[in-house]
């Protein structure tokens, strides 16, 4: 833009990134949401372990070697990084996010992509030390809200009305992503319980 011939850069209107406690619940908004997930899995493990003793497939007496909890932890926590690596790279947002009105973006303010979303969940369990201590402390130190996993990642979490227009994706983009994102929650879970069970 210019005023009476001399250049001036227009200025790009300032971002303040999302809080540590609206985060917060979108986070446990999420956390709830994967836990139905589990629980329907669970059901459909059960009846795919059905019909697979129904054509013989497996001996019966699946229910007593149905792995406990702690031993599908692994596969549970996969599963909740791929889901929320899958909804904010895809979307930029999860179930939680989307709830709350919270967008993940790159800080050059463009989409968030699959593997930025990656890094930033897994540097989420760094952040989530002492109760979320250690993403406060470091969400603290800037306008833009990042927590370790923003920075190393690239990206920061603003309202979704701080959202440019460019930026903005479909609420058909979000079921999709939602839908690929539970799936790809519940399959390593799935997997995890068919697999010790059939043994």
């Amino acid at each position: 833009m210019s005023v009476l011939g001399i250049g001036i850069e227009q200025e790009r209107p300032k971002v303040i990134g999302a809080g540590f406690w609206i985060r917060a619940l979108a986070r446990i908004t999420d956390s709830l949401y994967c836990t139905i997930i589990g629980f329907v899995t669970g059901v459909c493990s059960a009846i795919t372990l059905t019909i697979l003793q129904r054509y013989s497939v497996i001996e019966p007496g699946w229910a007593h070697r149905m792995p406990h909890f702690i031993a599908l932890l692994p596969a549970s926590l996969l599963g909740t990084i791929i889901y929320h690596a899958i909804s904010e790279g895809v979307y930029g947002a999860s179930a939680g996010k989307f709830v709350f009105a919270l967008r993940v973006l790159s800080e050059s303010r463009t989409p968030c992509d699959i593997p930025s979303a990656f890094l930033r969940e897994i540097a989420y369990f760094f952040d989530a030390l002492f109760f979320g201590l250690v993403g406060y402390l470091s969400m603290d130190k800037t306008p833009l809200q990042q927590r370790y996993g923003d920075h190393w990642a690239g990206t920061i979490v603003v309202r979704t009305a701080d959202v440019p227009p460019e930026s903005r994706r479909s609420g058909r983009m979000f079921a999709f992503s939602l839908i690929l994102a539970s799936f790809a929650c519940a399959l390593p879970m799935w997997i995890a319980v068919v697999l010790v069970a059939a043994q």
